[in-house]
């Protein structure tokens, strides 16, 4: 089989596209980080989420607040801290984001990069629900 530069000009094209494709989506998907609490410094602006005590065994007690508006580069970034003495997520129902296992006294933050209404739950403890309504900034 003889390998022409036509190939190699197809593998390229097909390589360089999907890397900029991945690429594209970073950009677009929020970012996550996390740490312990007593090192919770939020950003400037950052909106706090408590994961509430007692939320893990109260069916009437979930994500404090429940719903929250951010507005893209002003405080976009929203911090998960879990209050709570067992094991929560703050999960997207469209798969935009997922905190992971975030453990008592624990936080992980997530900075938005796109508009959007972004409806999250706990995935150990459906009842905690939650709301984020991402703006552009007027």
């Amino acid at each position: 089989m003889k390998v022409t530069s036509a190939f190699f000009g197809t593998v390229l094209i097909v390589l360089v596209s999907v890397g900029l494709g991945i690429g594209l989506s970073y950009l677009g998907a929020p970012h996550l980080y996390g740490g312990e609490s007593g090192s919770i410094n939020p950003p400037p602006g950052a909106v706090v989420v408590m994961m509430a005590k007692g939320s893990s065994s109260n069916q009437a007690i979930g994500f404090l607040p429940t719903n929250i508006t951010v507005v893209l580069g002003v405080n976009s970034t929203v911090i998960f801290y879990n209050n709570d003495i067992a094991v929560h997520t703050a999960t997207s129902t469209v798969r935009a984001f997922d905190t992971g296992p975030v453990n008592a006294g624990q936080y992980v933050a997530v900075t938005f990069n796109q508009t959007g209404v972004y409806e999250y739950i706990c995935q150990y403890h459906p009842w905690m629900i939650g709301l984020i309504n991402v703006v552009r900034r007027a």
